[in-house]
């Protein structure tokens, strides 16, 4: 499910790609190896209601902060 990907963010080195993926109906954050060598890895784990965005690396690339929303049970109806 690709197009449940979105938020593309490069890692300062250019070797990583971090993402939010929606998959499952879920917000979670995620990272992909450029090269290709493995899975990407999820970093978060969503909940319904929860819309995680604003991806940004720290400048060292070790580090990804991100906001997350959390929508009340009764906006979810």
């Amino acid at each position: 499910h690709a197009g449940d990907d979105r938020t593309p963010r490069w890692s300062p080195d250019g070797s990583m790609l971090a993402f939010v993926t929606g998959r499952g109906g879920r917000d979670a954050v995620a990272v992909a190896f450029v090269d290709g060598v493995g899975p990407a890895v999820l970093l978060s784990h969503g909940h319904p209601g929860q819309d995680d965005h604003d991806l940004c690396w720290s400048s060292a690339g070790q580090r990804i902060a991100f906001a997350r929303r959390t929508i009340e049970n009764d906006q979810l109806g």
